[in-house]
């Protein structure tokens, strides 16, 4: 959502300890959100669909909101 103050958003990729997997992580400062309150067909919750589709178990989609911070961690094999 729009701050008069701005926000800051950080990506970053890393592979798994074992090189069979890479999450991209996205964290932003904003105010959060939980996914399963999310409208039907949000974004994210179309992402998470897409990821079992394509990969089954291997890839998952996971949102942790903490009080002035959410990451989003995308995991896709190798």
């Amino acid at each position: 959502a729009p701050r008069r103050g701005g926000g800051q958003v950080r990506v970053t990729a890393s592979a798994a300890p074992d090189a069979s997997a890479v999450d991209l992580v996205v964290e932003d400062d904003g105010p959060g959100f939980e996914l399963v309150t999310a409208p039907p067909r949000h974004g994210l919750a179309l992402l998470r669909e897409r990821l079992t589709l394509s990969f089954g178990e291997r890839g998952a989609l996971a949102v942790r909101t903490t009080p002035g911070q959410t990451r989003v961690v995308v995991t896709v094999p190798r």
